[in-house]
């Protein structure tokens, strides 16, 4: 077991039913020893908040030690920088080297500017299927990596025209979940009961409105609203317009009870200081700090959220709004695929198999490091992570895992772990009701006509510090829904109306 480093990257680089699948993998003793090679993009490897290459070793050695009791294979991962990635996969191709797991980011440039532009009405995986670099993997992963199949059909054009299969895409899920960051005290006082929705977040909040010294929440508007929202069973659109999936139908905001309940309750907030408009994007530690969930996870660099280091010491990251969350659909930017020289095809597709099987023997080394040096599993089997705060998270295994592996290892850290697994796993109701894909409502903005995308604009809610300055006027709320009601259009209303229910 090795790793070699060709280069240090010193730049920020840029819904379908689950079918049933059983593996067929040969006893471990009927498996000769083998080493799999694995070509991996490294992304700001010097950067503090990342592991350095030593670490990384480190926890490569020991996922490699597991994988040969378990396959009979060692695991070689000769890392590069990734804005060289694509042509060290040509060099190494023309050269005949012999890796067996790659990386493609269809969305990704490089020293070819604009070949590898992401096109969602074309095959994702053509450019390299063109260029003779990855195997087609048809047949052999239906056999030693049946899962893969599954992960391929929630993704649209991850096959090719002719229904094959050339790489294993890595899958995201994306829905509406908020994460809240709270102190022990605004825990303490609220009794640490599960945050589920709207009225359990409100209670949270007015809980604490008593204490000596102001209580501070990081919350924008636009959460607050979703969270009112997706507790009702209903999500904003375009054009501030909501779609109702109790019933599918679709109503101006302002038609509904929405500004007197949640409009209201926000201004209050503002009002009592316990939301400051001036400093809204950066308060600072605030005893109760709300954001997407899935950011306070990132496994990119850039999108890391600071707050989340102190959750394993004196804070704790509750759920909101996610628990059987039935909204939500399937995206990926990258995909796992076998280089055109691999010599280890079918035990390659056995490794990913196994590293995406939920074991977290493997998945924690992949997304924590080595345990006791960098990671600790306490009594109660959450992770406690070790070492100063800007080295925390060790991501450099995150291309290989997909959503259900990931649900096992990085959400080990919250009280309703075992929650958010369920939330995140969950495969009810995949349709909403009248049979509109979730897909659909999040994407509809970029399948609107231009003209109708202006009338949309025109009724969007003001944003950031503008909605606070609102909220700060005694007449703000009447402001605001009066520039709704005056950028109504018919046009706009009845285009939403066709495209979310066009069979009403």
């Amino acid at each position: 077991m090795y790793i070699h480093i060709l280069s240090i990257c010193n730049t920020e680089e840029n819904n379908r039913k689950f079918v049933s699948y059983e593996s067929v993998t040969p006893p471990t003793e009927q498996l000769d020893l083998t080493d799999v090679r694995i070509l991996m993009p490294m992304y700001l490897i010097n950067r503090s908040d990342l592991f350095t290459i030593e670490e990384i070793s480190n926890a490569a050695k020991l996922l490699s030690s597991k994988t040969e009791k378990a396959l009979n294979c060692t695991v070689t991962f000769e890392l590069t920088e990734a804005g060289k990635y694509l042509s060290q996969m040509e060099n190494a191709a023309a050269a005949g080297i012999s890796y067996d797991i790659v990386f493609l980011i269809p969305s990704s440039s490089n020293e070819n500017e604009g070949a590898f532009q992401f096109d969602k009405d074309i095959f994702l995986y053509r450019p390299w299927v063109e260029k003779g670099l990855i195997k087609d993997i048809t047949e052999d992963v239906k056999k030693y990596f049946p899962k893969g199949i599954v992960y391929t059909e929630l993704i649209d054009n991850a096959k090719d025209p002719n229904g094959r299969i050339y790489a294993i895409p890595k899958v995201t899920k994306v829905f509406a979940a908020y994460g809240v960051l709270c102190t022990q005290e605004v825990l303490e006082k609220y009794g640490r009961e599960e945050i589920n929705g709207y009225a359990d977040f409100i209670n949270l909040i007015e809980s604490n409105l008593d204490r000596e010294d102001r209580l501070y929440v990081k919350l924008n508007f636009g959460q607050f609203l979703n969270i009112y929202l997706q507790d009702t069973k209903r999500v904003p659109v375009s054009g501030s317009i909501i779609y109702d999936r109790n019933n599918g139908t679709v109503s101006y905001l302002e038609d509904t009870e929405v500004p007197e309940t949640v409009f209201t309750k926000y201004k209050q907030y503002c009002d009592m200081g316990i939301i400051d408009y001036k400093n809204s994007i950066l308060q600072g530690y605030e005893d109760i700090y709300v954001h997407e969930y899935m950011d306070f996870k990132s496994s990119t660099g850039y999108l890391y959220i600071p707050h989340f280091a102190d959750t394993v010491k004196d804070r704790s990251l509750l759920l909101i709004g996610g628990i059987n969350n039935d909204l939500y659909y399937y995206t990926s930017s990258s995909a796992m695929a076998i280089f055109t020289t691999s010599r280890q095809t079918e035990r390659a597709l056995m490794l990913l198999e196994l590293l995406n099987s939920g074991n977290r023997e493997f998945s924690d080394i992949l997304r924590f490091g080595v345990e006791d040096r960098h990671y600790k599993v306490t009594e109660d089997k959450k992770i406690d992570l070790i070492g100063s705060l800007d080295i925390k998270q060790l991501f450099w295994g995150d291309p290989l895992l997909n959503y259900d592996s990931e649900a096992i290892a990085p959400f080990a850290f919250e009280e309703n772990a075992d929650d958010w697994t369920v939330c995140m796993l969950n495969e009810v109701n995949k349709k909403t009701g009248y049979k509109e894909a979730r897909k659909a409502i999040f994407t509809m903005y970029r399948y609107m006509p231009d003209e109708i995308k202006a009338l949309a604009e025109k009724r969007a809610l003001p944003y950031g510090t503008e909605i606070l300055e609102y909220f700060q006027r005694d007449d703000g709320i009447n402001e605001i829904l009066n520039k709704l009601q005056e950028n109504r259009d018919e046009r706009l209303f009845n285009w939403v109306k066709d495209y979310l229910t066009p069979n009403s």
